[in-house]
This record gives structure tokens, sequence and C-alpha cells, in this order.
């Protein structure tokens, strides 16, 4: 299991500008993809706040992604 540790950010929008999908941004400049059961919301308000995550990391079509097991306020 992985840990990442970084700042929640949006990637992606829909045309009225709610936020579609979110990753972890890192120290290193890479961006995690946030994919699992965590509560949409719940993310929403860690937004742009530093997080510790567990889970497994892979990488698809060239983009780092984590299915979280659990996301948590650092």
């Amino acid at each position: 299991m992985a840990r990442i540790k970084g700042i929640i950010i949006p990637t992606a929008w829909d045309e009225s500008g709610n936020i579609l999908s979110l990753a972890i941004a890192t120290d290193d400049e890479k961006e995690y993809l946030i994919e699992g059961p965590q509560n949409h919301i719940k993310l929403l308000s860690l937004l742009r706040q530093e997080v510790i995550a567990n889970g497994t990391v892979r990488l698809a079509a060239k983009n780092w992604i984590i299915q979280a097991k659990s996301i948590r306020k650092k």
C-alpha cells in the first residue's frame, strides 16, 4: 500500500464550473488522480489542504492514479 502526501486540487469541471474530479499534487510535482469510495463532498471540504492518502497507486494512460483506501488531513 502506498502513502501519498500532498494537496488536493481539482482536475476537471463541468460546463457549470462544478468540480468533477480531484487529484493530490505532491512536492515532487506529480499529480495522482483520486479514485475510490471517498465521499466527494468530504474531499471538496479538503480542497487546497494538505492530506495523507493511503491506497494502491498505478499508472494508466500516462496518469498516476491512487485507489484511495483513506484520505485524511495532515
